[in-house]
């Protein structure tokens, strides 16, 4: 078994600090009342999860929390289908 991959777990994180400060940055235009807070983390949701999947992988943390963060992006993805308007 090779050795965990520091460079992928540390771009995990990156990106979830990043994902953090653009749902601060989404929340804030929109008053911060806990309503409003909704649509900004159904629309980062998905992508958080799936970074969190990444990490535990690269952190070779098993693979029922790898999968558990995956399965965690569908429901975040099927509400952001249901709150957008059908074409």
């Amino acid at each position: 078994m090779s050795r965990p991959d520091p460079a992928t777990r540390r771009l995990a994180e990156i990106v979830l600090l990043a994902m953090a400060a653009e749902f601060v940055w989404l929340w804030s235009r929109r008053g911060f009342a806990p309503q409003a807070a909704t649509g900004p983390l159904v629309a980062i949701g998905p992508g958080a999860c799936l970074a969190l999947a990444t990490r535990a992988a690269a952190a070779r943390s098993g693979w029922g929390l790898t999968a558990a963060a995956f399965a965690a992006a569908l429901p975040f993805h099927l509400a952001d289908l249901a709150r957008r308007p059908l074409r």
